[in-house]
């Protein structure tokens, strides 16, 4: 479970928190323990955190996979640089230089 405090400032914890916390403006502070975690401006806890990961899944949010073409055409164009030079020196290799 996610708590989102959008607009809090200053957040006091009184009991054990079970939870994950998003408070990006507040600071949060208390005597108790938290098993979750915690993403605030300042955190000022006397007690134990303990992490523990968010694990559900949010309603409408689609995580698929989405293929990045930049980085397929820079490898492309890595490899076709790599195979030029390779075939360059070959021929370079090839001819018979003539010093005078």
């Amino acid at each position: 479970m996610i708590f989102h405090f959008d607009d809090a400032t200053f957040i006091s914890l009184g009991g054990q928190f079970t939870a994950s916390m998003l408070a990006l403006f507040a600071v949060v502070t208390g005597n108790s323990s938290i098993d979750g975690t915690i993403i605030a401006a300042q955190v000022a806890d006397n007690g134990e955190v303990h992490n523990a990961e968010f694990t559900g899944g949010l309603r409408g949010v689609h995580t698929a996979v989405t293929p990045e073409p930049v980085g397929v055409l820079l490898m492309g164009s890595g490899m076709i640089c790599v195979a030029g030079r390779m075939m360059w020196k070959r021929r370079i290799g090839t001819v018979t230089r003539i010093n005078a």
